[in-house]
């Protein structure tokens, strides 16, 4: 699910639903980039605060850097445990992360990307895995990890 969606009635009235019968199992992850298909989810119908309007559907909510896998992952190992009522984690995230031309850009909800540019993004990108914040979350032996990032 992401933000903009939650402009939505749907959203809204399946997450009563589940608020009201406590679906404890019911685990949702909002990504939470204020970007929606035509611009800014805050300029065109802003969402105030969101963890409380959840909250006060019945929902636990919890709230994390989307961009953080170990984070992400000790946050969802939390909710697992978790099953008296539904939950929301809103993971904060940045659209594009990383790649300077589509960071916090609307337009690559749908645009193409030309070889050109595919280039250029996987540069900026890249970082190495060994060294990431991701490496201490990752399910691969650190040997494997080290030969993904090029250590021998």
């Amino acid at each position: 699910r992401g933000d903009g969606e939650c402009q939505s009635g749907n959203p809204y009235e399946a997450a009563m639903a589940a608020g009201g019968f406590k679906l404890g199992k019911l685990k949702v992850i909002l990504d939470n980039n204020d970007l929606q298909i035509d611009g800014r989810v805050s300029e065109i119908m802003p969402l105030g605060d969101i963890a409380k309007m959840w909250e006060a559907l019945g929902w636990r909510v919890r709230r994390c850097d989307g961009h953080d896998v170990a984070v992400l992952l000790s946050v969802m190992d939390a909710m697992k445990k978790d099953n008296d009522m539904p939950q929301l984690l809103i993971a904060d995230t940045v659209k594009g992360k990383g790649v300077s031309f589509m960071e916090h850009n609307a337009d690559w909800h749908s645009d193409k990307i030309t070889r050109e540019l595919a280039v250029v993004a996987l540069r900026e990108a890249e970082k190495p895995l060994c060294s990431c914040k991701a490496a201490k979350a990752s399910f691969l032996p650190v040997d494997e990890l080290h030969k993904l990032c090029g250590k021998n």
